[in-house]
């Protein structure tokens, strides 16, 4: 895992110019042959199904291998994180695919904790 100078951790073999080249509506299949398998790939309930999906919880991790049957459940979204933060106490680069009904519905980049 390589770490930057702005504190983000990054998924193995992440590149800005691989993750630019996820479009809307790709597949999960096509997300991993474009920027590869993420760091960590995070199952939440779409708005009305919270509470229903998962009992308690919020979220729920699952290992990419899971993504695609998992994204195609119409109550939940997937988001798969290309990186995380290596320091809790300072700001970092989040890039991250969103993925709905089996499709791309958000790709994000953005500082967090600025």
């Amino acid at each position: 895992m390589m770490t930057a100078c702005d504190n983000t951790n990054y998924a193995p073999g992440f590149s800005k110019e691989k993750f630019a080249t996820v479009q809307m509506g790709d597949s999960v299949d096509e997300v991993k042959t474009k920027v590869g398998e993420p760091i960590r790939s995070v199952m939440y309930a779409k708005e009305g199904f919270q509470g229903k999906v998962f009992g308690d919880e919020l979220y729920s991790v699952i290992p990419f291998d899971e993504v695609k049957k998992a994204s195609a459940d119409s109550r939940v979204f997937v988001e798969l994180a290309y990186s995380l933060q290596s320091n809790s106490h300072r700001s970092y680069r989040y890039w991250r695919i969103t993925i709905a009904d089996g499709r791309v519905i958000q790709r994000t980049s953005e500082m967090v904790g600025d």
